[in-house]
């Protein structure tokens, strides 16, 4: 017998499968409410949003709205709907590895649901027995970070995933979780996260990422080290995306601390936008990116604006990017790109604001302080502003300092 936050789970499954696209957004959440009144059913799109969990906290919904979202489905009514359940998938389920991987997605979301953390790492290490290109990846991600957030990072699920291959990969390495909050994400690295000598590219992310923390967060600045740095160059194409970037970062700060950013700088930006290049993952712009932050908050921002042609490329990148997975490093592209144009690097061009192509930032602080910071390069009176002063408060209350700092560098151009 199903539960009740299982059976959720699965009218979520078949709105979506009746839509024939995720609802991982507010504008598809509008979207929704728009092909739902086409038919006579009306739901707000606050309340899709709610109940697809785009907008937190959920809440619980009424028998009405159920009702409405299964004739949508399908269904007669909600009634219907949960003596069908079995019909929400295809019927070759059990003979189909596509179907498999949403079955394990709606069993991995009903247990995170249910609270059953070490059932949760249970299905996601049986859920790498399927064929990769047929995993709903994105998706097994989305519910992991959700979980750990609604449930405030309960240390039983943190521990679950650190000892489950998969949950290390899917949570620990892939999710990386900028937000941090109270430390849980970085507690959890040092006690649950803990990779063998021969795995020196995930000791390498784990030091960096915790070196990286303390360097962006405090206001003495000092060098990595030495053991933070130690893959080669050659070792780069094969690592992941957020293990690349950081490599990026710390060459960076590491050539700062001897005197040799300047010349280095345009290599490792170059290689940066190579390797953006020829990844396929949507995670990509944070390698350009992290780059990026760390000469801001190196205090060497000039640096970046030496190359006109990777201006262009970001530009062009901004202008064709798919942002149905949402990365924050999208903003900070956009905002260096903004800053280009406005110290005179590059001709003026029509901006618009990146939020109106994106939902929802995995960092909402990020995303505060890069679009407050962006809307300033075009009304620079809002420096002399009450709300500047909240502004530069919250930047130094949530480890934000880098963009202040680069907001500095703006104004000495004018």
């Amino acid at each position: 017998m199903r539960t009740q936050a299982g059976l959720l789970d699965l009218i979520r499954v078949a709105v979506e499968n009746q839509a024939g696209r995720k609802i991982v957004s507010m504008s598809d959440a509008r979207w929704l409410a728009g092909e739902m009144e086409h038919q006579k059913l009306f739901l707000s799109p606050h309340t899709i949003a709610r109940f697809f969990r785009i907008i937190l906290p959920e809440r619980k919904i009424y028998r009405g709205s159920l009702n409405l979202l299964a004739i949508y489905a399908g269904y007669a009514d909600w009634n219907h709907f949960c003596l069908k359940t079995d019909d929400v998938l295809p019927v070759a389920s059990e003979k189909s590895e596509k179907a498999r991987g949403w079955l394990s997605l709606v069993n991995l979301e009903m247990a995170l649901q249910n609270q059953q953390w070490k059932k949760a790492a249970g299905i996601l290490d049986n859920f790498e027995s399927l064929p990769s290109g047929e995993k709903p990846i994105f998706e097994m991600i989305s519910a992991l970070v959700d979980a750990v957030r609604k449930w405030k990072a309960p240390e039983e699920l943190m521990e679950a995933l650190g000892k489950s291959p998969a949950g290390r990969r899917l949570y620990y390495e892939f999710a990386v979780d900028e937000d941090d909050h109270d430390g849980y994400f970085s507690q959890a690295l040092l006690r649950y996260y803990q990779p063998t000598e021969k795995e020196k590219a995930k000791l390498f992310y784990r030091d960096s990422y915790l070196y990286a923390k303390e360097f962006y967060r405090s206001a003495v600045l000092s060098p990595p080290p030495p053991h933070v740095n130690f893959l080669m160059p050659s070792e780069l194409p094969g690592l992941h995306f957020h293990e690349q970037a950081r490599w990026l970062e710390i060459c960076a700060i590491e050539a700062f601390y001897q005197n040799r950013l300047e010349p280095m700088y345009p290599d490792l930006m170059k290689k940066a936008m190579g390797l953006m290049a020829a990844a396929e993952s949507e995670g990509k712009s944070w390698l350009p990116a992290r780059l990026i932050m760390a000469v801001f908050h190196l205090r060497k921002g000039e640096l970046i604006f030496q190359d006109k042609e990777i201006l262009r490329e970001i530009r062009n990148f901004l202008l064709s990017a798919d942002f149905s997975i949402r990365h924050n490093a999208d903003l900070v592209l956009q905002f260096v790109f903004c800053l280009a144009m406005k110290t005179g690097f590059l001709p003026e061009e029509p901006y618009q604001p990146m939020r109106q192509r994106q939902g929802v930032f995995w960092n909402q602080n990020a995303r505060i302080a890069l679009e407050y910071a962006t809307t300033i390069c075009f009304f620079p009176t809002l420096k002399e502003s009450d709300s500047f002063t909240d502004y530069q408060k919250f930047c130094s209350e949530n480890s934000q300092h880098w963009v202040l700092q680069a907001l500095q560098f703006r104004f000495q151009c004018v």
